[in-house]
């Protein structure tokens, strides 16, 4: 082989090389783009991040969000919506599973989180995923299928509620005397509570002479917890001047986790009873500010008095019948005396 041949035969050899990992490259660059292409991805944004779920009595116990998934591929694509299942309280609702959306657009899917009424208070992270199975009309295998995900941050609300209820009956007392108020409480929230108990007019008692103070200076209760017990002593002064029927307005105050509530009053009532003094002829008022010796000159004087009426009566008698000499014939009638 000459060497024109041989030069020729190399430069023929380097080119078909040159052309064969040109066309190699290509090859790869191409079933890079498909495999691109086959697997397309979405993006989804949620808002608000942040749910509320106000579980106290009367409300829904729901919260909302809403997600946007957009599609920004060439093509269409069908996109199945998961949310992660991760609290034992709170349930999640997807408005829609499966989406169908078209090349550069965006669809909106609402989501809905519930609890119970009075379910404990709780602060759990859902995530939201999208995950495209289908590019057009082809189903994508599990390996090539492309999820994207937002989260939503859920709390459950602390909450303050709870039953209350005082002692309503007639209690009856007298001066230099105590007596107890008791109380029904059940805590009706979803935290730890302390009440305090509370006379609301107790200036307006403590003038008249009657203090109430709580037996125990806190009650703690917990969720669904309920207690029934004395939770007010109350002790009539000793110069209680009149007897009286009296209210004693008693109101709870409940607070827990930075968050307060008050009952209203409840009105208890005591019958407070004086005794009245004595006296003769029921004039006991009449008879105070009268010294012991001078009482006893009254008592002797009455009695001297009284005696000497029996002597006029019978005098009496005597000159109706006729004088001394008739004394002999009388009976025991004679001295039947009216007085």
């Amino acid at each position: 082989m000459t060497d024109r041949r041989r030069d020729r035969y190399m430069r023929g050899l380097r080119r078909a090389i040159f052309l064969g990992l040109s066309g190699l490259l290509l090859i790869l660059w191409a079933s890079s783009s498909a495999s691109a292409q086959i697997a397309p991805e979405v993006t989804i944004t949620c808002q608000p991040s942040v749910v509320e779920l106000d579980v106290s009595a009367g409300e829904s116990g729901e919260g909302f969000s809403k997600c946007q998934v957009e599609n920004q591929n060439l093509y269409e694509v069908t996109v199945e919506m998961t949310v992660s299942d991760s609290s034992d309280n709170i349930d999640t609702t997807l408005g829609e599973i499966s989406l169908v959306i078209p090349s550069m657009e965006l669809v909106d899917v609402d989501v809905t989180f519930a609890a119970d009424i009075r379910s404990p208070s709780e602060s759990t992270s859902f995530e939201i995923n999208a995950t495209v199975t289908k590019a057009g009309l082809f189903a994508l295998h599990e390996m090539l299928q492309q999820s994207s995900l937002d989260e939503i941050q859920v709390e459950i609300m602390d909450f303050i509620d709870f039953e209350y209820t005082a002692t309503g009956l007639t209690l009856n007392s007298a001066p230099g005397e105590s007596f107890n108020i008791s109380a029904k409480v059940r805590n009706t929230g979803n935290v730890l509570i302390t009440v305090d108990f509370i006379v609301s007019n107790a200036e307006e008692l403590a003038l008249k002479g009657i203090n109430c103070a709580p037996t125990t200076p806190v009650l703690t209760l917990k969720t669904s917890e309920y207690v029934d017990q004395v939770i007010m002593g109350c002790t009539v002064s000793d110069d209680f001047e009149e007897s009286e029927e009296l209210k004693i307005k008693v109101y709870a105050k409940a607070s827990g986790e930075g968050e307060e509530k008050s009952s209203e009053d409840t009105d208890v009532r005591v019958s407070i009873s004086v005794a009245e003094e004595g006296g003769f002829g029921g004039l006991g008022g009449l008879t105070d500010d009268i010294s012991e010796e001078n009482m006893q000159i009254l008592i002797y004087g009455g009695g001297g008095l009284l005696a000497l009426l029996v002597v006029l009566i019978i005098l009496v008698k005597v000159m109706k019948r006729g004088g001394p000499s008739d004394s002999a014939e009388w009976d025991e009638d004679d001295f039947d005396f009216d007085l």
